[in-house]
């Protein structure tokens, strides 16, 4: 039953309104981009429990957007992969690891269980056209590791009314519990999310071998007060710090006040 109800949480699309998002930008060119590569760092201090969810989201130049990203497990595995895209005229690659429908709509949905992720280390996942003929373009999900091991995810397919990547998106941090209760349920009545801090690179794309780094736009999504713990603290229950290298996103920072 636990495992069912889990299953039935795990969360796949782009982050509600109330989430943390901060916004990405490469410079716009003809042909837009077909291969982009973005880092993950879970700080040591966050609490690693299911119901977390980081993710890398990118637009394409002709409608929707794909996004990538990890979620903490508890258990035998501590992670799990996600590597999805929103839209019609997309199409699964991987049969073994996708299905049909993205977050209730049209799209795909891949994910990959089963894999150790730990606090402290950088992972970078990269998506790429692996192949573009008749159907449209084959995207393929690759996770590296801070030892530089490569772990396949998954592929699906995009029609050319989609495109290439246009070159904008967000990284966003979602914690996913509040998802199936968000419209049932007052600030007052939700347990407070747990401490669980990332750091994410800004996106690297590519021109051939060329890089091409995405810049931080200064830009964050509007916050609310979405848990007890915000509520008493009357402030939301994370936050979004800019750096040099990379933008930080904090989860739980009333939690343990």
């Amino acid at each position: 039953m636990l495992t069912a109800i889990l299953s039935s949480l795990v969360f796949t699309g782009p982050a509600l309104a109330s989430s943390p998002l901060s916004f990405w930008k490469a410079p716009a060119r003809d042909g837009g981009y077909e291969k982009i590569s973005a880092k993950f760092y879970v700080d040591p201090s966050s609490t690693w429990k299911t119901g977390y969810y980081a993710s890398t989201q990118a637009s394409f130049a002709g409608h929707d957007v794909q996004y990538f990203g990890i979620q903490p497990r508890e258990g035998q595995y501590s992670g799990h992969l996600t590597y999805s895209v929103f839209g019609k005229g997309s199409s699964v690659g991987d049969p073994a690891r996708c299905s049909g429908g993205a977050d209730g709509g049209a799209g795909v949905s891949c994910s990959l269980d089963g894999i150790n992720l730990n606090k402290g280390e950088w992972y970078e996942i990269v998506s790429a056209v692996v192949e573009h003929g008749d159907k449209g373009r084959r995207w393929n999900g690759t996770l590296i590791d801070s030892q530089g091991k490569q772990t396949y995810i998954a592929s699906f397919w995009t029609d050319d009314s989609y495109g290439p990547l246009s070159g904008d998106g967000a990284q966003w941090l979602e914690w996913y519990y509040f998802n199936g209760i968000y419209e049932t349920t007052t600030p007052e009545q939700r347990d407070c999310q747990p401490p669980f801090t990332v750091k994410y690179e800004r996106p690297t794309l590519y021109v051939g071998d060329q890089q091409v780094k995405a810049k931080d736009t200064g830009k964050d999504s509007k916050w609310t007060i979405d848990d007890k713990c915000a509520v008493k603290a009357n402030d939301p229950n994370y936050s979004v710090e800019h750096h040099d290298a990379y933008v930080q996103i904090n989860g739980g920072i009333h939690s343990t006040k």
